[in-house]
């Protein structure tokens, strides 16, 4: 008895966005995105045996960056944005899970784009350095303690 291969469908819509993904052999399951003008993906549901179900769902910003993600299994992202009194640039990541609100990542930016340091319950603490060299740049990763002293 030979078993059939899994093959995959997909479907785009006029401005090349993956609207539907199909894939097989019967009964297959099939993931569908829902986009917002400006073209972010808004909703992604999934059928399989008739029955479908919302597996992500994204907000954003007027500027449209993305500000909130909530997945299937109830996990929840929230995304900021903001300055310091500096003038870097700070990227925040919060997770909500079972009603425990947890800072995930936080990414600092100097003022021309390069990245400061990485923090966060979710991640190894990190800060960058950066100077000329004979050839260009270099970028150091330096690795950081809990309490943010370098290892």
């Amino acid at each position: 008895m030979s078993q059939q291969q899994p093959t995959t469908h997909s479907a785009h819509s006029n401005a090349r966005r993956l609207t539907l993904r199909a894939t097989g052999p019967t009964p297959g399951y099939r993931t569908k995105n829902y986009y917002d003008p400006a073209g972010n993906v808004l909703e992604r549901s999934r059928r399989s045996g008739g029955v479908t179900a919302l597996v992500e769902e994204f907000l954003y910003d007027t500027a449209g960056e993305r500000i909130h993600h909530a997945n299937a299994v109830g996990l929840n992202t929230v995304y900021s944005q903001t300055n310091d009194a500096l003038g870097q640039w700070i990227k925040t990541t919060a997770v909500l899970s079972n009603t425990v609100f947890k800072v995930g990542r936080v990414e600092v930016y100097f003022r021309d784009g390069s990245l400061n340091t990485v923090t966060g319950a979710m991640t190894h603490p990190l800060r960058y350095e950066y100077g000329p060299t004979n050839n260009g740049r270099f970028t150091r990763e330096i690795r950081l303690n809990a309490n943010g002293t370098d290892t």
